[in-house]
């Protein structure tokens, strides 16, 4: 379940996330937007890249290699739910909201230490000798965390969807509203 609710509470890596990280790599953020950025699959993709320059030797800098962290446990997270969908499939929306109302303080209280003392938190597993990793933080996301509010009733919205990335389920929506009032743009958050 901490895999579960640590998807629906930490904001995957997105397109400026991966330029801000690789900016101070001018090589690999050139591969970065000329191969990558505009194909699908993006952060598998940089992740592919960051792996390949380690295999070559290539020196990265530091925010390469948290961004490497980062999008190693979004993939073996993400894998991992994959492999219990069936399961997951089975909490209701009022679990689900539950489940991210309890736990996003959880996660908030873990960002703590990342406000002075230390530089990024990870969260590992181990069953059956397999360590696999279920979150990666560091002192901006955990910042974006703690200032994000979860709002504890469900509300029904019309919107129209304006853009969609598929491979990490945020997007940009347009908020419908009546003729009398102009609509909004908000973030879309996928629920699967």
């Amino acid at each position: 379940m901490w895999s579960y609710v640590v998807e629906r509470v930490v904001k995957p890596a997105n397109n400026e996330d991966l330029q801000l990280a690789l900016q101070n790599n001018r090589e690999v953020l050139q591969v970065f937007n000329s191969d990558i950025i505009e194909r699908a699959e993006t952060n598998r993709r940089t992740l592919d890249l960051l792996e390949n320059r380690i295999a070559r030797g290539d020196h990265l800098t530091q925010e390469n290699i948290d961004l490497r962290e980062r999008l190693m446990a979004e993939t073996e997270r993400r894998a991992y739910l994959e492999g219990g969908a069936d399961v997951l499939r089975q909490i209701s929306r009022e679990q689900d909201a539950k489940l991210v109302s309890m736990a996003s303080p959880l996660i908030k209280d873990m960002g703590v230490a990342l406000r002075s003392s230390a530089s990024k938190l990870e969260v590992l597993s181990e069953s059956n000798g397999i360590q696999r990793r279920i979150m990666f933080l560091d002192k901006k996301m955990a910042k974006d965390i703690s200032s994000s509010i979860v709002d504890e009733e469900s509300v029904l919205i019309l919107v129209k969807i304006v853009q969609y990335n598929t491979e990490t389920g945020w997007g940009r929506l347009r908020i419908w509203a009546p003729p009398s009032t102009s609509p909004r743009d908000a973030i879309l958050v996928s629920e699967g």
